[in-house]
């Protein structure tokens, strides 16, 4: 999962105006923003082939699907916040649990 704000700029990530739960890594760091949004989604598309390719035994939660494109779920464009592990966490569970 990732969010990266259509008015996303480095400015207005480190001036803390994107409810990111943090400003110390911005999308740059990664790489130029829109070839970091690109590289997710391809990563995202080969997980999402992968799990569909496996042992139906093996349970696959699509969290790009399941946590709101919200600042607060994140401390950056990648990274989980504590509310987006919680959510992380309360689906895991239920998997675990079915």
């Amino acid at each position: 999962a990732f969010y990266h704000p259509s008015d996303y700029t480095y400015e207005r990530f480190v001036n803390d105006e994107l409810a990111y739960q943090s400003n110390l890594f911005p999308t740059e760091l990664y790489g130029p923003p829109h070839c970091v949004v690109q590289g997710i989604k391809a990563h995202n598309k080969v997980v999402i082939h992968t799990a569909r390719k496996l042992n139906s035994a093996v349970k696959f939660i699509d969290f790009e699907k399941k946590l709101e494109k919200k600042g607060v779920n994140f401390m950056d464009v990648c990274h989980l916040s504590c509310q987006g592990c919680s959510v992380f966490q309360t689906e895991l569970k239920a998997l675990i649990v079915e």
